[in-house]
């Protein structure tokens, strides 16, 4: 009785261990498919969300576009920001590109949202709405951006309504919609919010594509102030609070008033009187707080500052020593000068060169007139230059139609050319100076260095052959140098050999730069070497090029061109 009793208890136990797995497997499953169900509906949800974020991002961006391109955008004119340029042609239609360029839209904004396997992007359409009447450049701008396709639901591929809902909602509950489609009772061929108003049209006609409309509207923003100007001020700018704290205009660039200021005026520019200035008007204070005043030359009192009237005498205007009478009440002025620039030497086909030397130059000059006296202006000229011809001797160890360099035929390759002085030169010779109450001097002709010791540091041209490095023409060989080298001087009493030209007063000019080649080779590096610079320009010397050329048919040399200088200046500050 025993031993059968338990075999009938273990029995039992079996059977409903088997039914308990049963259930519990269906069970298992049941939850599992809600979980998953749950999850790939919250998936698809936060990724319509996404759709609406970065919809309404793009909306953001292009208000602010609108904003800061209100006229360009109507006048049709291309804009630029931060290096980036958006053409006329896509003014009205921007990518999302484009504003990233402007600086609008962040680069996560970019690139289209991936929904569901599609690649959903975004269109973006501006008006100008002239239907008011207005007058461009201050219409309305309206604008809509429209994604690129509808959100579907995979399994059935219809339009998903409500994802395509969470999307717009997402973006702008009042202003974006959904194009419903008519098998949900909606017309594609608009854009409605989930309260059914409409938003938009959509001329294409597909149904689920998501849409938000915007502008700017100008009349509505006629009682603001535009930041790029288009509306002027109807009022004054308060800038006093309510707790009567008055606050600042930080950064300001010009103020054009013309009326005076009420209160106090802090001047905070510290400036001394009889130093240099260059703007006319600035208004500064001396270390006693005296107000002082430049005339665009020098600082002075700002009760007593004479009047300043510049006259400025060219080579176009003055290519001839020409006259001047100085006008009545005139009794000093402040004389900016400089003389011709000399031009570089590179002795035609050559391995060194020496750009041109500047002609002397003077900023302010203080001389003292005499009203009527008529005086006479004379512009230094700049120096010629000269560089290798092409002829028309073909080259023979090449394809390509190359043509043999030949040396310059009017120069004979010892030196630069100098330029010529300007002065400024008054009827009375009394003080012994033949009336020049200023003269500054042309740069005398660069050249080479003499060379008396072919045992010395490296030279121009090979050891002991007498001829600089690389120097050829076509049809006799290599000439050599002449020794010794001559240097063509500038004329007048500021100058020397291979120098920039001086000025009364002592300022003299600049040097031209100077390089060689390798030593053992004939190639200069290829290149455009500037003379030597004034600081206005006028009065520079000359330049080199440096290239490559053919010295022969079958030699290939090196072509170094010495460019003109410059030609000098007379500009005369009058104070009255």
């Amino acid at each position: 009785m025993h031993s059968s009793f338990k075999q009938k208890q273990g029995g039992f136990l079996l059977w409903q261990m088997a039914i308990f797995v049963t259930l519990l497997t269906i069970v298992l499953a049941y939850v599992g498919q809600q979980y998953w169900r749950t999850t790939v509906n919250q998936s698809r949800d936060d990724r319509a969300r996404l759709v609406g974020t970065m919809l309404g991002a793009i909306n953001d961006a292009t208000k602010t576009y609108t904003t800061t391109y209100f006229a360009e955008i109507q006048e049709g004119q291309s804009v630029t920001r931060n290096g980036y340029t958006l053409p006329a042609a896509r003014l009205l239609t921007p990518t999302t590109t484009d504003l990233n360029g402007l600086g609008f839209l962040a680069s996560k904004d970019v690139n289209p949202v991936v929904y569901n396997g599609q690649s959903v992007g975004f269109t973006i359409q501006i008006a100008v709405d002239t239907s008011s009447g207005c007058t461009i450049p201050t219409c309305n701008l309206p604008f809509q951006i429209t994604t690129t396709t509808p959100l579907t639901d995979p399994s059935t591929n219809a339009v998903d309504i409500r994802r395509s809902t969470i999307a717009a909602n997402t973006a702008s509950p009042g202003n974006a919609g959904v194009s419903m489609p008519t098998s949900f009772g909606g017309n594609p061929n608009i854009f409605v919010t989930q309260n059914g108003t409409q938003t938009g049209t959509n001329p294409g006609g597909t149904a689920g594509l998501i849409s938000i409309s915007n502008g700017y509207d100008a009349s509505g923003f006629m009682a603001f102030a535009r930041r790029d100007g288009t509306l002027p001020m109807t009022g004054d700018i308060n800038m006093q609070d309510d707790a009567g704290v008055e606050h600042n205009i930080d950064h300001a660039g010009t103020v054009n008033a013309n009326n005076t200021v009420t209160g106090t005026l802090d001047v905070t520019g510290l400036a001394v009187e009889g130093n240099s200035c260059s703007q006319l008007g600035l208004i500064a204070a001396n270390s006693e707080g005296k107000l002082l005043s430049c005339n665009g030359t020098v600082w002075g009192k700002a009760t007593d500052m004479p009047s300043a009237t510049r006259i400025t005498y060219t080579s176009a205007t003055c290519p001839t020593p020409c006259s001047w009478t100085v006008p009545a009440g005139v009794k000093s002025a402040m004389v900016t000068m400089a003389g011709g620039g000399g031009s570089g030497v590179g002795w035609r086909f050559a391995g060194q060169y020496i750009a041109g030397h500047s002609g002397g130059f003077v900023f302010s000059y203080p001389v003292n007139l005499v009203a009527g006296e008529t005086m006479t202006i004379v512009v230094g000229k700049g120096a010629a230059g000269a560089g290798p011809t092409q002829t028309q001797q073909p080259v023979t160890v090449s394809s390509y139609p190359y043509y043999v360099f030949a040396a310059p035929s009017n120069d004979d390759g010892t030196a630069g050319y100098p330029g010529t002085a300007s002065m400024l030169i008054a009827p009375d010779t009394t003080e012994g100076n033949n009336g020049v109450l200023l003269e500054c001097d042309g740069g005398s002709g660069a050249t080479f260095g003499g060379i008396d010791n072919y045992n010395g540091p490296p030279v121009p041209g090979p050891l002991g052959s007498g001829q600089p490095m690389g120097a050829a023409v076509a049809t006799s060989g290599f000439p050599k140098f002449p020794e010794p080298w001559s240097s063509r001087q500038a004329s007048g009493p500021y100058t020397y050999p291979n120098s920039p030209g001086g000025c009364t007063g002592g300022n003299i000019g600049n040097q031209g730069a100077e390089g060689y080649s390798s030593y053992g080779s004939a190639t200069l590096a290829s290149g455009y070497i500037p003379g030597a610079l004034t600081p206005f320009g006028y009065g520079s010397g000359g330049g080199m090029s440096i290239f490559g050329c053919y010295v022969s048919p079958t030699e290939m040399g090196t072509c170094v061109t010495a460019g003109p200088g410059r030609d000098g200046v007379v500009m005369i500050d009058l104070l009255y």
